[in-house]
């Protein structure tokens, strides 16, 4: 704000100041080391709940869920594979471990309010030739999951599609 005075009173001019996130795509990160999971088991709610509380019992964090009428997909840092085999082993389930694998995170402080972003991500990465794993929204990212060897290279095609 400025301000005028005079000798009789003082007078508030209001100027634009920035209090909104600068909308956009901000950043994209890698993370590697991944494991993705495949678990078959009916879509009864007690099976999948005792297949996550096994897991957390263990001590293994899951990330990247998601429900399919067939089973439940997750992601896990590859240091809790061995424990991950353990439990799933223990519950008697089958199950689809693919390791190597990474994600790749486009942000934005306004990810739901960018209209065709998720169009311009898979442009980018079909143009590599590469297949999506899985992918996963929130109200700042979108996360796609890949193998670890284009990893780089998806991140390098996304910033250049979004200029960063």
């Amino acid at each position: 704000m400025s301000r005028k005075v005079d000798a009789e009173r003082t007078q508030v001019e209001p100027v634009e100041a920035e209090f909104e996130r600068k909308r956009g795509v901000t950043a994209v990160e890698v993370e590697e080391g991944l494991v993705h999971i495949s678990v078959t088991l009916p879509q009864t709610l007690a099976q999948r709940l005792g297949v996550f509380r096994a897991l957390a019992g263990a001590g293994i964090s899951v990330f990247l869920i998601k429900f399919h009428p067939d089973g439940i997909h997750f992601v896990l840092r590859d240091s809790f594979v061995e424990k991950a085999e353990k439990v799933l082993n223990g519950l008697g389930l089958p199950y689809v471990m693919t390791p190597n694998c990474a994600t790749v995170s486009v942000l934005s402080s306004a990810m739901r309010d960018l209209p065709g972003v998720m169009a311009a991500i898979a442009q980018a990465v079909y143009e590599e030739g590469v297949d999506l794993l899985e992918t996963g929204d929130s109200h700042d990212a979108v996360t796609l999951l890949v193998k670890q060897k284009d990893a780089q290279r998806v991140a390098t095609a996304l910033k250049k599609k979004f200029g960063l």
